[in-house]
């Protein structure tokens, strides 16, 4: 981005009517956009430069939150400029801003049985709204973690990634499967709007209570079962453990809201595999671009071994759909 940093706040003013910047500095969590905390005399918000997954963003995104403002789900809202833009250009970067939520981000320190279930029923919330899409998000389809796998594995292939060798075989075995199967698969599930990054970091406490999900820059139309699994893969599999109380805790406070369908309850164990492999996957792009992140070692590929160990027959017995 051509324009510094120490210009934003002065651009800010000349685009937006939200008064005087007092303050502007950069959030360190996230890896893939950079948000700026935005603070005037009288609010605060959210300044993003997209950096990834832009057209999602301008195209579902900022409909979904459009929406989402004239609904009582809880979510950031869009500030329009002063000539009614959802979004601006700044240099070659396309920006948002966004209101500022109150809560403390999820993470394993502070997660617990009643903070999950008020995530099941947030999500349960989200996945009953009525917002639909003409544009199609490529990470939601099965061709982008698919083709992403094989451009990465050639890429690391003769890395010196620590533990590669079991890596890409396990992985290997689950995408000759998935391959096969989920197509088919995908067709049955019921779907409508889904955050597709429901984790415990992209969600809000205010106590115990979920004030808001967070970074919808993924959100569409899809299997509503990537969210459940996303938010269980993430939430109750913690030091390379999985909690079985915790995972059937979400399982019970969703269905208070929606109700699983017989399809749904049979194809959860595939699902769940899916998930905890497409983001394994996904950590060969950060390992490739920053050296950093070793995909063996992230949280999603021990979820996903430990699930292809027990296999589905055993994971399913896991879950009380009752």
């Amino acid at each position: 981005m051509k324009t510094t940093e120490t210009d934003i706040p002065k651009f800010v003013e000349q685009n937006y009517s939200i008064g005087t910047v007092l303050s502007f500095y950069k959030i360190d969590s996230g890896v893939m956009n950079k948000n700026y905390l935005l603070e005037t005399k009288t609010n605060k918000y959210i300044f993003r430069v997209a950096t990834h997954n832009r057209r999602n963003q301008i195209y579902n995104m900022v409909p979904f939150m459009v929406y989402a403002s004239n609904s009582d789900y809880p979510c950031p809202k869009i500030i329009c400029t002063k000539d009614n833009r959802n979004s601006v250009t700044l240099g070659k970067k396309t920006v948002f801003i966004m209101s500022f939520i109150d809560g403390i981000q999820g993470n394993p320190s502070i997660l617990n049985d009643s903070k999950i279930a008020s995530m099941a029923a947030n999500i349960a919330k989200l996945h009953k709204l009525n917002w639909t899409t003409n544009y199609k998000a490529k990470n939601i389809t099965l061709e982008h973690p698919f083709k992403f796998y094989e451009k990465f594995r050639a890429l690391l292939i003769d890395s010196k990634l620590s533990g590669k060798e079991d890596y890409f075989k396990s992985m290997d075995e689950e995408f000759k499967l998935l391959k096969k199967s989920m197509p088919d698969i995908v067709t049955k599930l019921p779907s409508g709007v889904i955050h597709n990054d429901a984790t415990q970091w992209n969600t809000l406490f205010v106590g115990d209570e979920v004030s808001s999900l967070v970074d919808f820059e993924s959100v569409g139309i899809g299997p509503f079962l990537y969210d459940v699994a996303r938010a269980i893969n993430t939430s109750c599999f913690v030091d390379n453990k999985f909690n079985q109380l915790s995972a059937n805790e979400f399982i019970s406070a969703y269905q208070k809201k929606r109700k699983f369908s017989d399809i749904e309850k049979q194809y959860f164990p595939v699902i769940l595999r899916y998930i905890a492999w497409r983001h394994a996957a996904y950590f060969m792009s950060l390992y490739y671009r920053t050296n950093d992140y070793p995909p063996p070692e992230c949280m999603d590929y021990k979820c996903f071994r430990y699930y292809q160990r027990i296999g589905n027959e055993r994971l399913l017995e896991l879950f009380s759909f009752s």
